[in-house]
């Protein structure tokens, strides 16, 4: 969790009248806003990709303001699409092999009986990334 760090001493928290939350510009509902050691802290429990955004933390009191702003990204491991990977070819024949991933950011490589495969005039990787 990212953490939106205004630190006041008990003498200015008396005087401090808001602290806001946003994402994306709404005003996000902080029940999930804590005092944590004298900070303030936005938590979001189990993170999802609707959780990516740029949030910003506003705090104000009687004599001005403060502003925070944090840029989250949610990773997630790759997935593979989930489809039949049996292939037949006649000797002589081109074959063509895709890796049915569906993360266009993933990093990913081939192994033939677990060795990296070489590239050679004979043996290319295409590689066309939906984005």
């Amino acid at each position: 969790h990212h953490r939106c760090h205004f630190s006041f001493s008990p003498f200015h928290l008396f005087f401090l009248s808001d602290v806001q939350f946003f994402q994306n510009g709404y005003k996000i509902n902080a029940t999930g806003a804590l005092f944590v050691n004298g900070k303030q802290q936005l938590q979001i429990k189990e993170a999802s990709a609707n959780d990516a955004a740029r949030y910003s933390c506003i705090a104000e009191n009687k004599v001005g303001s403060a502003v925070k702003d944090l840029v989250v990204s949610i990773l997630k491991p790759p997935k593979m699409q989930d489809r039949q990977l049996i292939k037949e070819v006649q000797q002589s024949q081109q074959l063509v092999l895709e890796c049915p991933i569906e993360d266009s950011y993933a990093e990913f490589s081939w192994r033939k009986n677990d060795f990296p495969v070489s590239v050679s005039n004979k043996v290319q990787v295409i590689v066309s990334r939906n984005y």
